[in-house]
């Protein structure tokens, strides 16, 4: 166990010279060799690697660079990757993390500002189907990372579940899946270049995902499937793409599937209870609708401020597939954030995408709704946990919801600069409402970390942090 007693805006790890990783980790190690509250920084040749099935958590890996993997890179094994910073890192592949061959589970982090010159600006994992398990990216944070942000080339067998990518870099798509049984689930993929692409898919599960907002400015926004060389003799089990909001994606098709012929007609994704909207055509030549699925506006909370959730009323309620329930007991909603219906009121909880500077102060955004059409009258409680201290109890907020009223309010956060990590929860009259995650990254790429300021972006519902 290497731990630093200080954090990581205390202890930084630098390498003996440039041709060297900052720490290699033995490919034997388990779950309880950790590696933990750290800054790495300036490694030239990725910055930890071999990791086994070593923890690696609360740390910041900054200005790091490498062939593959700038900041890490993964042989095999499977180690769990979680609450850790990644910013301002770079490589040919895999800007931040790098992997072949992994059970790797990444679970809680921040990326931000990280490049790659081929693939993977933020992760970039592949051939994983001798491995001893399956790739979990979880409850991420995808933020401003130039190029396609989560690349997982052939054979990775990836799940990816509940994160958010937001603003990632015009003209790279913000996710790319190769290769067959990935489960893609839960997340929200908004205000980026392009959405999703599934690559020589088949066998695949891309359902309950928010692919809203995407610029679509040389590729088609939403959900892009591209199949080549499976040759036709092949048995290609069909992929489902089910309960997905699609929609306001550019003026391309929402959802476009694209083949060399090898594929039959009966080999194409199955799509149905999906809500796809937006301008021009909303699905491509060779897509088939299911009977199920709605070309309706899906009535978003207020996505132009970074709320994803459904407004009252939305069509999406209690409109998706047949196969389990929603948390309050209801059909499930069609989209990646469900509204609880056994609520009086909805909420949902977004901060300001921006940095903060000295004197500023870290704000969070709660969109609230009336679901039952009659005034309530509720509290609002927050809970800031900032890492290393004791948690801090705001003064609760007294609300009226008037009857079919939508409203955003604006709360600022005790948060001083220099804290590290912290999560912000609300409640509504004592139960979880929703919840934030503060972070400490530079001002800007490149300025160093003598300028740690807080950022406060969306923590995926459905990660553990």
């Amino acid at each position: 166990m290497l731990r630093s007693s200080h954090g990581p805006f205390h202890t930084a790890l630098l390498p003996g010279n440039e041709y060297d990783p900052i720490v290699l980790v033995g490919s034997d190690l388990e779950r309880d060799a950790i590696l933990e509250g750290f800054t790495v920084t300036k490694g030239r040749h990725f910055a930890v690697g071999s990791l086994g099935s070593a923890t690696i958590r609360g740390n910041v890996f900054y200005d790091n660079e490498g062939g593959w993997g700038g900041a890490m890179q993964v042989s095999r094994g499977s180690p769990l990757v979680v609450g850790n910073l990644f910013i301002d890192n770079y490589a040919n592949g895999g800007g931040a993390i790098e992997g072949q061959s992994t059970g790797i589970e990444i679970r809680g982090n921040l990326f931000a500002w990280n490049r790659a010159k081929l693939s993977g600006s933020a992760v970039s994992l592949g051939w994983a189907a001798n491995s001893s398990g399956r790739p979990m990216i979880r409850g991420n944070l995808f933020w401003r990372n130039e190029g396609t942000t989560l690349s997982c080339n052939t054979n990775t067998r990836a799940r990816v579940v509940g994160n958010y990518f937001l603003e990632n870099t015009a003209d790279e798509f913000a996710t790319w899946i190769d290769g067959p049984d990935c489960v893609v689930t839960r997340n929200v993929i908004a205000a980026n270049g392009n959405g999703l692409a599934l690559v020589n898919t088949k066998n695949a599960i891309i359902s309950h995902n928010t692919i809203v907002g995407n610029s679509a400015t040389t590729m088609p926004g939403g959900i892009s499937f591209y199949h080549y060389y499976y040759p036709p003799s092949d048995s290609i089990p069909s992929s489902l793409i089910l309960g997905n909001i699609v929609a306001n994606n550019g003026t391309r098709p929402q959802i476009r599937f694209q083949s060399d012929d090898s594929l039959t007609f009966d080999q194409w994704p199955i799509l149905d209870y999906n809500c796809i909207w937006g301008e021009g055509d909303l699905i491509g030549p060779n897509v088939t609708p299911g009977a199920h699925d709605l070309f309706i506006d899906p009535m978003l909370a207020a996505p132009d401020l970074g709320l994803y959730s459904l407004r009252p009323g939305s069509p999406c309620i209690d409109a998706g597939p047949p196969l389990g329930s929603d948390p309050d007991g209801t059909r499930l909603d069609i989209g990646a954030l469900s509204i609880d219906q056994c609520q009086a009121v909805s909420i949902e909880v977004a901060p300001k995408r921006r940095i903060l500077t000295d004197g500023e102060r870290a704000t969070v955004r709660v969109y609230i709704a009336d679901l039952v059409g009659e005034p309530s009258e509720i509290e609002i409680g927050a809970e800031v946990s900032i890492e290393g201290q004791d948690p801090m109890i705001l003064d609760p907020l007294r609300l009226r919801v008037p009857a079919g009223t939508e409203q955003v309010l604006t709360r600022a956060l005790p948060l001083d600069l220099g804290v590290g990590l912290a999560t912000l929860r609300l409640t509504i009259d004592g139960l979880l409402a929703g919840s934030a995650m503060a972070a400490l990254v530079p001002v800007r790429p490149g300025e160093g970390l003598s300028s740690i300021v807080p950022l406060l972006e969306q923590a995926s519902k459905a990660g553990e942090l």
